[in-house]
């Protein structure tokens, strides 16, 4: 099974966050809360491909890493996070080695590739490298139930509760 025949059961784009390399630090902040974003943030280059990610916890230290270490945290906090969110850009702080599938591949290889490497979810991309889908582990366990339910139900489970 090909990654573009499950397409219809994975979540939509609108839970993620695709975001444009230039765009500044309070776009991505604002980006990230407005759609509760949990893990990563995918961004693209000027003509949508992409080109890397921000993971939620990295944003959190660019914006509030003196809160931490100051004594007078409120002054330095507010100041920093104005001064990052005006002055740097996304591709400041995107992670590049973006791991991505295509809509061509197997479903299985995908899983394969999340299990070894330890990843929760990746994009996946189109023949130009556009974003146009996000595959992940819980859609992984999303299939298997499904095909549970076709197969006829849980294990365990005596016909007479079903």
């Amino acid at each position: 099974m090909k990654v573009s025949e499950v397409l219809g059961i994975i979540p939509g784009l609108e839970e993620s966050v695709i975001i444009d390399e230039n765009a500044s630090l309070e776009e991505l902040a604002s980006e990230v809360v407005k759609k509760k974003v949990k893990r990563n943030a995918y961004v693209v280059d000027s003509r949508g491909r992409l080109v890397g990610y921000v993971p939620l916890k990295k944003l959190a230290n660019t914006l509030l890493l003196d809160y931490l270490s100051s004594s007078s945290y409120r002054v330095r906090l507010t100041r920093r996070i104005i001064d990052a969110m005006t002055s740097e850009k996304v591709g400041d702080i995107t992670i590049r080695s973006v791991v991505s599938c295509r809509l061509d591949e197997s479903v299985e290889e995908v899983i394969r590739r999340l299990l070894e490497m330890d990843i929760e979810e990746m994009p996946v991309v189109d023949k130009d490298g556009k974003i146009v889908a996000r595959f992940g582990l819980t859609n992984i366990l999303e299939l298997w139930l499904k095909e549970r339910e076709k197969q006829g139900g849980k294990e365990g489970v005596k016909e007479e509760e079903r």
